[in-house]
């Protein structure tokens, strides 16, 4: 694979804009299972698919906010309810046709791919514990918004892996070298933007919907939600870095706060006792 040129997030915009997304070679098999198979295939066993992977979560939303007319409010911000909207047939025939694998992509880049599947695990981590700190929380008419956000807040730095594999293995190293360094100041001396700036650009774009844009703004801390979901990115990204990471203190401290439980309590039902 050719590895393009991304001086600025325009460029990016441009580059992925009319390109089909990729998905995971595990998600392509269940997709395929269910497509053959539509006697199972409602919207509830497609949408528990699409959450496993967030490159496809991010090219429905995007496919439905794409159809969806310029002049109307809101937009769909749950994968259940955006695979009702669009009915389980025109999920197969227009939003996964021509599913291509990552796997494929990342032929012959070992570190790369292991680099993305490490972001998706992360992510998906990210998208349990939100859900959970949202129950937790009593928040039942946000749970699947708060959950679709922590899910798809790492997909600039997935999207760099595939499509910048060289500057986003330049970008690990430099924050693995040294600890102190901020990711994203890291990823700004790579790049000359971060990917919080790209997830900011495809959001602008079209490719989320607006309130899932706002449950990924930093700036929006002070809204419960918004917490919620920083909590779950926080936790998840400590955590990958093992059980004893020093920063999990003031994840759990904060995570406590909002939900007004003991560290005990918060523990158990995180289940973060077990091994990370």
């Amino acid at each position: 694979m050719s590895v393009p040129n991304f001086p600025d997030t325009a460029a990016w915009l441009q580059f992925l804009q009319g390109r089909s997304l990729p998905v995971l070679r595990h998600t392509a098999r269940a997709l395929q299972a269910l497509d053959q198979d539509r006697d199972k295939a409602d919207a509830r066993s497609v949408a528990r698919v699409v959450l496993q992977d967030p490159l496809l979560a991010l090219r429905v939303l995007a496919y439905l906010e794409s159809r969806r007319p310029g002049t109307s409010a809101g937009g769909v911000a749950t994968i259940g309810r955006a695979v009702v909207m669009l009915g389980v047939d025109t999920f197969f025939a227009r939003a996964c046709a021509d599913l291509q694998e990552v796997e494929r992509l990342l032929a012959g880049r070992p570190r790369a791919l292991l680099g993305m599947l490490q972001v998706v695990a992360r992510a998906r981590r990210a998208a349990h514990f939100a859900r959970e700190i949202a129950v937790l929380r009593h928040d039942a008419a946000g749970v699947d918004e708060i959950t679709v956000a922590a899910l798809l807040h790492e997909c600039a730095e997935i999207l760099a892996w595939i499509y910048t594999p060289d500057a986003a293995s330049a970008v690990a190293d430099r924050t693995a070298r040294e600890p102190g360094l901020r990711s994203g100041s890291a990823q700004v001396a790579e790049f000359g933007y971060s990917y919080h700036d790209l997830q900011c650009t495809l959001a602008r774009a079209g490719y989320l919907p607006a309130l899932l844009a706002q449950l990924m703004d930093a700036a929006e801390l002070g809204q419960p939600r918004v917490r919620n979901v920083f909590c779950a990115i926080n936790l998840a990204r400590h955590r990958a870095h093992g059980a004893e990471d020093p920063a999990l203190a003031d994840d759990y401290a904060e995570i406590c706060d909002l939900v007004h439980l003991a560290r005990d309590q918060v523990m158990a039902r995180l289940r973060l006792d077990a091994p990370a």
